[in-house]
């Protein structure tokens, strides 16, 4: 089997290349709290992911690639969507009370006294 290697940009020196695979831990890692149970939600089973240690074909650093099955890297995305539009949300609704209690202490403001004569 012809295996043609992934193009990457190498997170030290920017330059993209195939960059050497140095180390392919075989243990798969599951994905850490509340990330485990928004994959296990969408795809009704937790995937793990592999990790691989890359050596730059520029500057010669190490970093680490993961490597997952598709449907998992879909799950995460649409799980940052809904994440990021929820906040978004709640940022628009928490401006809306931050308005409304401004106004409010505006109107509870007590009148100056006026000075008796």
């Amino acid at each position: 089997m012809n295996r043609s290697a992934i193009i990457l940009e190498c997170p030290h020196c920017k330059k993209q290349g195939d960059h050497h695979t140095r180390i392919t831990e075989q243990s798969l890692y599951s994905f850490p709290g509340s990330a485990e149970s928004a994959v296990r939600s969408r795809l009704g089973h937790d995937f793990g992911y592999r990790v691989r240690i890359k050596d730059c074909k520029h500057c010669g650093e190490e970093f680490r690639t993961v490597e997952m099955p598709a449907p998992c890297l879909e799950a995460i995305i649409i799980a940052l969507n809904e994440t990021s539009d929820a906040v978004q949300k709640d940022s628009r609704r928490l401006r809306r009370l931050e308005h409304a209690i401004i106004k409010i202490r505006e109107a509870l403001v007590p009148l100056s006294p006026t000075k008796a004569k």
